[in-house]
């Protein structure tokens, strides 16, 4: 860890995405011993409304973020002098709430069809054995999340806008599929480019930024995540229906655009708010036919029939 020490972040997350604010403590020196390397750390704890209904959740957040001043290193005082190769990673820890993710496998899982005859046994015989009601929550059963992985390298002052003060800023990202959602979503990586424009006007620096991804999957829709093999059932054993899709097509491409703006406070304080507006594309859905059926193709018939999807 370097001069200047570990960040820690206080941040409210709240409903319908919208700003969240946090605070930054910082040092004040900057890394001198470590070649271009440095570490920051930092801490959130978010408490609101999550996207499903009425589902509540309170999360406490560690975030990683190893960094390499690439340009300071090796390009001082020429115009690579600011390209910066980083790395982050967040582990996440539940302390109340709702949200089936941090379940371990004793919980029954949301991905699960819930219109199946076999659903609500086998969600009843899961929760009956582990001594816990139908649906509910038990914090032995919490479990840490770790997110995806995130390689970057950026460069924050690529061109000069005369005139105006304004500096172009670019960069590259590599998404690994390190968290459990994405490898159960068969992702294999995400690529993607940003470009942004950013000012400062005294202490307050202002940033947008438009950021295009791909994402690469194996799985046009991926499979339902489930513990297998059977369950008892009134003494008897059920073997439970499980698809073979979650019926939900994964991303292809998605477009973001990002306003922030940053300011800085009296000892060391940093104040900052950022709204996001993500727009995404899946892929389109394949196998829509039905055996035995030749005029049938559920992919286009979807609005009419509600909620049937390709098994792709």
């Amino acid at each position: 860890m370097t001069g200047r020490g570990v960040r820690a972040w206080v941040a409210g997350l709240l409903v319908l995405g919208a700003p969240c604010f946090a605070a930054e403590v910082t040092a004040s020196d900057e890394p001198k011993r470590l070649r271009g390397f440095d570490l920051d750390l930092t801490f959130t704890e978010a408490s609101g409304l999550t996207t499903a209904t009425d589902a509540y959740e309170n999360v406490l957040s560690v975030t990683f973020d190893p960094k390499f001043a690439l340009g300071k290193r090796f390009f001082a005082e020429s115009w690579a002098e600011p390209l910066i190769l980083t790395a982050n990673f967040d582990l996440n820890g539940e302390l109340s709430g709702n949200d089936p993710i941090y379940r371990s496998s004793g919980y029954p899982s949301p991905q699960r069809i819930r219109d199946s005859p076999e659903q609500v046994l086998f969600t009843q015989a899961t929760q009956n054995g582990a001594g816990t009601p139908t649906n509910g929550i038990d914090g032995a059963f919490r479990r840490s999340v770790v997110s995806d992985l995130r390689l970057a390298a950026a460069h924050d002052k690529v061109l000069a806008v005369p005139k105006i003060g304004v500096q172009m800023a670019a960069g590259a990202r590599l998404v690994l599929p390190t968290s459990s959602a994405s490898q159960a979503a068969s992702l294999w990586a995400a690529p993607s480019l940003g470009l942004g424009l950013h000012r400062e006007f005294g202490r307050l620096d202002l940033r947008w930024e438009v950021r295009g991804t791909k994402y690469l999957f194996a799985r046009t829709v991926p499979s339902p995540a489930g513990s297998g093999g059977k369950v008892v059932v009134g003494g008897l054993e059920v073997d439970p229906y499980r698809p073979a899709s979650t019926g939900t097509p994964n991303p292809s491409l998605a477009l973001a655009n990002v306003l922030s703006a940053s300011a800085e406070l009296p000892w060391h304080l940093t104040l900052g708010a950022e709204y996001a507006l993500v727009n995404t594309w899946t892929y389109p859905l394949t196998n829509c036919q039905v055996p035995d059926q030749p005029t049938v193709d559920v992919c286009r018939d979807d609005a009419a029939l509600g909620t049937v999807q390709s098994v792709g």
